[in-house]
């Protein structure tokens, strides 16, 4: 695929309870921008100076979230 498809390549952070931090970062005003069911686990949030991702972690986080 060639480069100049990608803008950027987002971070994604690993969470431990999905619903929480999603209503934690919709509470600072971040809008969701991407949420399917090929990912169900998983949330984008973006404006024009951000823009990152959420997912449910697999196994315990190392080092432990919040």
């Amino acid at each position: 695929m060639p480069a100049d498809n990608f803008t950027s390549w987002p971070p994604v952070l690993n969470v431990r309870d999905l619903p929480a931090e999603r209503a934690f970062y919709e509470k600072l005003g971040l809008p969701v921008t991407y949420e399917g069911p090929e990912y169900p686990i998983s949330s984008a949030f973006g404006t024009t100076t951000i823009d990152f991702g959420i997912q449910a972690a697999a196994e315990e986080n190392n080092p432990p979230s919040s």
